[in-house]
């Protein structure tokens, strides 16, 4: 049996034994006298241990960090937890533990975390005399449980994080009152269908439930309350006041009204009922707003009304958006006076941008990417004053028509993509005509004259391609040399073979001169 020893940065020892035991046998007792110093860290994941395993290792009193991660655990006995004095954190995830008495925890005076994820639990009971003052993080996902005890948060005042998503909560409105050392509470995948209210918070995860309405007098910075069935917002000024971070993706929102967020950074209103950009996103109620994401939303033009400030605009997905307009981006600027990422992408049925949409504005990244676009007008380099964004411009996956039209993109475009970021041309292909499908453009970079405007090439001319020097290195990570079509290059290649040839030839000559003169000086003596 072969285990792994790590010294880790702080000085502990840890013992690597994921699925190394055999529970039934002596293994766990060569732990003690194997090595010479006991270990802070012990993973035995994977080795089928249940509670009589356990109690084989209650002599390794330093232990600070014990994984017991998938095995056949049915429950967790105190009297064991008492023995590991200095445990800090305690993994039981992907076990059969049914129930949980809290308990057992007040055993391990200084355990700080607890994953009890991926169990059977349906219920846990409370008997601790008194408040566990040193437990900051307790994940309990994936689980049973439809309700916690009542003094549940009374007994571990300096609970951080609570971890009870993918659980069977109908309800969490109670809970939280009066609980103040709370700082992340992840209830995604549960069964909610009432509002949780009266609490301060950093982070709340309350996604992909079956709430109506966001959460009530309840402070937060970062609130995730996607795929819900929410279709109207209320104001909530002790709510909106904090928020910097929303996600209201995957609701039946069609208008947001007396929408005021002041230190609002990120929102994300994807895949809702929204026709339009909201009129009242604009930068008097929206100061601090960096990001905002729109995707798979019914927007049939897309165009801002009001003034608004960005760092990134997202825009994907959207099956009724069909061309941006001059008049897009009027509206749109910079944050604090900076450049702007703007991503249009994957929007199958896209197939008309007016380069007028950009003109003035400082633009660090624009992504075009995977829509329906066959053409870019040469008026897109010309109102970027023939420079690119400072990060490129992403055009691949969209369907371009290679032909005299598009030869700019080949001359002036491509040379300049290739020279920012070589990465923006590994998808930057031909869709027509049938002769250049799945071509890339990058192959023909260095060809002389307009390639794309000569109709006396056929798909032949383009099977052995010129790769000049480097144009690859994006692709294989080393230059190659390829062979380029014409005659000239044929006889490049028989005068290569025939020189080839007379240098093997006079070798020969040369290795039979050399041999007869051995011969001969062996002769003499």
């Amino acid at each position: 049996m072969v285990l792994r020893v790590l010294l880790l940065s702080d000085g502990l020892i840890e013992y690597d034994c994921d699925g190394k035991f055999n529970p039934n046998s002596d293994d766990m007792d060569l732990l003690s006298s194997i090595y010479e110093s006991p270990p802070s860290k012990l993973i035995l994941s994977n080795n089928w241990i249940n509670k009589t395993s356990i109690e084989r290792i209650t002599y390794l009193i330093d232990l600070e960090f014990l994984v017991l991660s998938h095995n056949n655990i049915t429950e967790v006995d105190p009297i064991i937890l008492e023995s590991f004095t200095k445990l800090k954190e305690l993994d039981l995830s992907w076990n059969n533990i049914e129930n949980f008495d809290i308990g057992a925890l007040a055993k391990g005076r200084f355990i700080q975390l607890v994953d009890l994820s991926h169990n059977n639990m349906k219920s846990i009971n409370s008997s601790l005399e008194s408040p566990l003052e040193v437990l900051d993080s307790l994940y309990l996902s994936n689980n049973l449980l439809k309700e916690l005890p009542i003094n549940f948060f009374n007994n571990f005042p300096k609970l951080s994080t609570l971890d009870l998503s993918n659980n069977f909560f109908t309800s969490f409105e109670y809970y939280l009152s009066n609980v103040e050392g709370l700082k992340s509470l992840n209830l995604e995948h549960n069964s909610l269908n009432s509002s949780i209210m009266g609490a301060n918070l950093q982070e709340l995860r309350i996604g992909y439930n079956d709430l109506t309405s966001l959460p009530k007098n309840l402070s937060v910075e970062s609130l995730s309350i996607e795929n819900n069935k929410i279709s109207d917002i209320e104001y909530d000024e002790m709510l909106f006041n904090e928020l910097k971070y929303l996600n209201l993706s995957g609701n039946h929102l069609s208008v947001i009204l007396n929408l005021t967020l002041p230190k609002l950074k990120e929102m994300d209103i994807s895949n809702n009922a929204f026709v339009s950009i909201p009129e009242n996103f604009m930068s008097d109620n929206l100061p601090s707003l960096e990001t905002l994401v729109v995707n798979g939303n019914p927007i049939k033009e897309l165009k801002f009304l009001n003034q608004l400030n960005l760092r990134n605009l997202v825009v994907k997905n959207i099956t009724l958006l069909n061309a941006i307009y001059d008049d897009a981006f009027d509206k749109l600027k910079g944050h604090d006076g900076n450049c702007i990422n703007i991503t249009i992408s994957s929007n199958k049925n896209l197939k008309e941008f007016d380069e007028k949409a950009i003109r003035g504005m400082n633009i660090c990244y624009l992504d075009l990417s995977d829509n329906g676009f066959t053409r870019v007008s040469q008026k897109l380099e010309k109102i970027l004053n023939g420079t690119l964004p400072e990060y490129g411009i992403n055009l691949q996956g969209n369907p371009f028509i290679c032909d005299c039209k598009s030869e700019w993109m080949l001359e002036e475009l491509v040379p300049k993509l290739y020279a920012l970021n070589p990465e923006l041309l590994i998808d930057l292909k031909c869709a027509s005509p049938p002769k250049l499908v799945g071509k890339r453009m990058v192959h023909w970079m260095q060809w002389k004259g307009q390639v794309f405007c000569d109709d006396t090439l056929t798909g032949s001319d383009f099977s052995r391609l010129e790769v000049f020097e480097g144009s690859r290195q994006f692709f294989n990570k080393k230059n190659e040399i390829a062979l380029k079509s014409g005659g000239g290059m044929l006889l490049i290649v028989i005068g290569a073979v025939v020189t080839l040839l007379l240098l093997v030839l006079s070798g020969m000559i040369i290795s039979y001169k050399s041999a007869l003169r051995r011969r001969r000086v062996n002769r003499r003596l």
